[in-house]
């Protein structure tokens, strides 16, 4: 049975050398316009600076998932992890976008942490941020709101097709499998998107999406079982 990693949850820390990163990722939250859509090669550099993150500091990147996405805390909990020691001095000028960063360590995580979704294969998994009330929701800067419309938009997708959702995270970066696997769940996405709402959602955003999804959704069941 997995058991949440209870490590003590504060405003997270950010070291100074991590700065000069931080300003290239500020706008981490804003949806990517067409021209500066990230390339395979740079989606495939942000995933493996994901992975060093995940192997060096496990228990800093899983710290990223308890914040809402597009938040400060959020943003100060994803430097705390100190992404600048994972790239190199010519990576750092990379304006990475969109939801990448965030969505490569949650589908890391969810790999590491489950064997298909809501079925831990971990002896800890992360904290997940809960949904804010209405509240909350309005207190929160429009980009953040942006992100949990995706995000819930995402989760919807990973209940309707949990399955075909995580083969999607077998696939490589940019390959013709990945672009085979997320045309199988578009179905399911037409059926997620409100009546009331448009979706314009490019490739490598919407696996990013489904990263955190399937992690959220996985850890939803897998603690409905454990209780």
């Amino acid at each position: 049975m997995a058991k949440l990693d209870r490590e003590p949850i504060g405003r997270p820390k950010v070291r100074k050398a991590s700065r000069a990163f931080a300003v290239a990722l500020a706008s981490a939250a804003t949806p990517a316009a067409a021209a500066d859509r990230p390339t395979p090669a740079a989606l495939q550099m942000t995933y493996d600076m994901a992975a060093c993150m995940v192997k060096h500091l496990p228990a800093r990147s899983r710290r990223v998932l308890a914040y809402v996405p597009g938040s400060e805390e959020a943003f100060q909990a994803f430097f705390a992890a100190n992404p600048a020691d994972c790239l190199s001095e010519g990576d750092v000028a990379l304006k990475l976008k969109g939801p990448f960063p965030r969505g490569a360590i949650a589908e890391l995580l969810l790999l590491r942490d489950f064997s298909a979704i809501g079925v831990p294969k971990a002896a800890k998994i992360s904290p997940v941020f809960a949904t804010p009330d209405t509240a909350s929701l309005a207190r929160l800067k429009p980009r953040a709101k942006q992100e949990l419309a995706s995000l819930a938009v995402a989760e919807c997708v990973v209940r309707t097709e949990p399955q075909k959702s995580f083969a999607l995270f077998g696939t490589r970066i940019g390959s013709p499998e990945e672009k085979a696997d997320i045309e199988a769940l578009i179905p399911a996405l037409g059926r997620c998107v409100p009546a009331t709402a448009g979706v314009d959602m490019e490739m490598a955003a919407l696996r990013a999406y489904l990263g955190e999804a399937a992690y959220r959704v996985s850890f939803t069941l897998s603690q409905r079982v454990s209780g």
